[in-house]
């Protein structure tokens, strides 16, 4: 039988290794570098989008609260102008940071788009090379 003293005993929680924090689940939506690529693509304004019309896209077709869009888009945005993925359009040009009109840079995009086809191509190609290999083995 167990004495008061004995059952008031609580044991301290580990440290280390097993104290850890389970991992982050990994986000349900792409980076948001591809979403603000995806919203401005979509809109389509021939001046280009503006912030408050890329957050309520992201925020309308991906379920995110809004502050949150905000706090992620605005280091995304700055990345994406720094390594040519959108541009500043001329009315925009003198906007500095989270303000202004974005546009998706169409030389990068055309590139983008040449790549991803010849990736295509190449994956084509080796499945019907296999396909070949087949028959002949086969026969």
């Amino acid at each position: 039988m167990e004495t008061p003293a004995e059952s008031a005993t609580v044991e301290a929680p580990e440290v280390g290794a097993a104290a850890k924090k389970a991992p982050r689940p990994k986000p349900t939506h792409p980076t948001y570098i591809e979403m603000a690529k995806d919203a401005i693509a979509t809109l389509a304004e021939p001046k280009g989008a503006t912030v408050p019309a890329i957050v309520s896209f992201i925020c309308g077709k991906h379920k995110l609260d809004v502050e949150v869009v905000k706090q992620h888009l605005k280091p995304a945005l700055a990345k994406g102008i720094t390594e040519g993925v959108f541009v500043r359009p001329k009315s925009s040009a003198d906007s500095k940071g989270f303000t202004g009109r974005f546009k998706l840079d169409k030389a990068k995009a055309a590139e983008e788009i040449k790549a991803k086809k010849k990736k295509e191509k190449e994956a084509q190609a080796k499945v019907s090379d296999f396909y070949v290999n087949q028959r002949s083995l086969s026969c």
